[in-house]
């Protein structure tokens, strides 16, 4: 799963607010400040979006704005990757749990 992106901008609250659920829920993310990144700003643009912040989570999964409801969905995502690279469950013993 890649990493998602915070586009995010100085001084705004929304920014502040979904960086800090982000943190709080574990997911890996890349914060990109648009002011200083001429990049990111075309990229936040070529989304069609113009308030911040905008999460990028996938080239379908994107919103611009303080979303608590589906930042928590991206740590659901997280949980259930993890879950399917960390394999079948062990008991002590080193037998796989079949059940």
């Amino acid at each position: 799963m890649k990493p998602v992106t915070l586009y995010s901008k100085p001084q705004c609250q929304g920014c502040r607010l979904t960086a800090m659920r982000l943190d709080r829920n574990g997911t890996t993310y890349n914060k990109v400040d648009i002011t200083t990144d001429d990049e990111a700003y075309a990229r936040v643009k070529a989304l069609g979006y113009s308030q911040m912040p905008v999460v990028e989570a996938s080239s379908e999964n994107h919103w611009s704005g303080y979303s608590p409801d589906r930042i928590d969905a991206l740590k659901t995502h997280v949980d259930v990757a993890k879950e399917i690279k960390r394999g079948p469950e062990q008991d002590r013993t080193g037998v796989e749990d079949k059940g």
